[in-house]
């Protein structure tokens, strides 16, 4: 239990170190490097705890885990077209929250093959 815990501590770091980018350069010029960041922070903490604990008690296959990340994904471009408001479109919102999941998720991959 303590090193599903653990590992899924660390897959939370190193997701917002990841993600942190993408959205700093997806959000307004005006934010400050830290309001990225709790902006980052924010909405991993609103999808990603709900996300380990169901990998953790069920070990879904990967089609399943997919979907699961697309929906994680989805949402956080819905929180980021809320953050950059109505001049930037959902389009740019699905990209940008699409690329900084699809960067962790390929290399948590990446990692556990090497």
């Amino acid at each position: 239990m303590i090193d599903g815990v653990l590992a899924s501590a660390a897959a939370f770091v190193w997701t917002v170190a990841l993600e942190f980018p993408v959205y700093a350069l997806a959000l307004p010029r005006t934010w400050s490097v830290a309001r990225a960041l709790c902006f980052t922070l924010a909405v991993n903490l609103l999808t990603h705890p709900a996300l380990c604990a169901w990998v953790l008690a069920s070990k879904p296959r990967l089609g399943a885990l997919a979907a699961a990340e697309l929906a994680v994904a989805l949402i956080e471009a819905g929180l980021l077209l809320l953050a950059i408001g109505p001049p930037r479109r959902f389009a740019w919102a699905l990209l940008a929250a699409g690329s900084a999941n699809s960067l962790s998720w390929g290399s948590s991959w990446l990692a556990q093959a090497l």
